[in-house]
């Protein structure tokens, strides 16, 4: 019998607000919180979809402005608990516009006392239990979330549809650490791919990662030998 495909449901991101994602199951999960500037829309969509229910912890991919910047805030709208990798737990505690990015899109980050995740801890959401998996390269603190029974992955700003993968020239980026991150990921055989911008992909997810760590390694590491 095939696995059960872990319902995954998506609040697209507006302008530079990423992706925001509802794992749904007996204890719903929200991933990431875009910029700020949209949360009261989405708590309200997210709660429509919760008909009641409650959503008690919101986990950030990574620390960027444009997954975190609305975390405080959501936080507060659902009645949720943040958490977020070990390494980028500080950043939110201060509010810190450098490590999170905030500067470049002119916002402040309120400051939010997360709790930390670390590599190998599992999102229970009943159902699915999505584990957690380190992928720095893009930020220090960058995780996935992997369904390995369903093959589903949320790579956060690791890798995109078709190929896309992301930028490793912000604070605390580093090229080698995201290729090897991506090199993980596409060993993992997804299936289903639900990234932190854009589309998500229903089928033949490896093939996308796989166009991704093609990418990454043509461009090199900007002046870097890759």
């Amino acid at each position: 019998m095939a696995p059960t495909q872990p319902r995954v449901r998506r609040i697209a991101g507006q302008a530079f607000d990423s992706n925001l994602y509802l794992l749904e199951g007996d204890r719903p999960v929200v991933v990431d919180a875009g910029t700020g500037g949209a949360t009261s829309l989405c708590a309200k969509r997210i709660k429509g979809m919760l008909g009641g229910r409650r959503a008690d912890r919101l986990v950030l991919t990574h620390r960027h402005y444009d997954h975190s910047g609305g975390a405080a805030g959501l936080a507060r709208e659902l009645g949720a608990e943040v958490l977020i990798h070990e390494a980028g737990v500080a950043a939110m505690a201060g509010g810190d516009a450098e490590e999170s990015g905030a500067w470049l899109f002119g916002g402040e980050l309120e400051r939010v006392d997360a709790r930390p995740l670390r590599e190998g801890d599992l999102v229970d959401t009943g159902p699915v239990r999505w584990e957690v998996l380190h992928t720095p390269g893009h930020s220090p603190d960058a995780i996935a979330l992997w369904d390995a029974e369903a093959k589903a992955l949320i790579p956060g700003d690791t890798v995109y549809a078709d190929g896309g993968v992301g930028r490793w020239d912000l604070a605390g980026g580093d090229y080698r650490q995201l290729v090897a991150s991506i090199e993980r990921l596409a060993g993992l055989g997804a299936e289903s791919m639900y990234p932190g911008h854009g589309p998500a992909v229903e089928g033949g997810a490896t093939d996308h990662i796989l166009m991704g760590l093609r990418m990454v390694r043509m461009y090199g590491g900007m002046g870097e030998d890759g």
